[in-house]
């Protein structure tokens, strides 16, 4: 795994708000072989205009490198509210 790639995964089972179902994630950090054997990844989700104005979502277009079919978003910050 790379940073940058995206998979899809299985997030079940969860905890908390997030969605029970397979879905694309964006790596954020590979980990690495002899060190740190956990790869940090984050959700990806359709995308929406009222997240057009909010620094802490990343738009993704769709391409045939990426697999993505429709524009997404990643949220990189999230708080206990939302």
């Amino acid at each position: 795994m790379k940073t940058g790639e995206i998979y899809w995964v299985n997030l079940d089972p969860t905890i908390g708000d997030e969605i029970k179902k397979r879905r694309p994630v964006v790596v954020l950090n590979g980990g690495h072989d002899k060190h740190l054997k956990l790869a940090i990844v984050v959700p990806i989700t359709a995308w929406n205009l009222y997240w057009e104005e909010n620094p802490f979502f990343v738009s993704l277009e769709p391409s045939s490198k990426n697999g993505l079919q429709k524009k997404s978003v990643v949220e990189l910050f999230s708080d206990s509210g939302h």
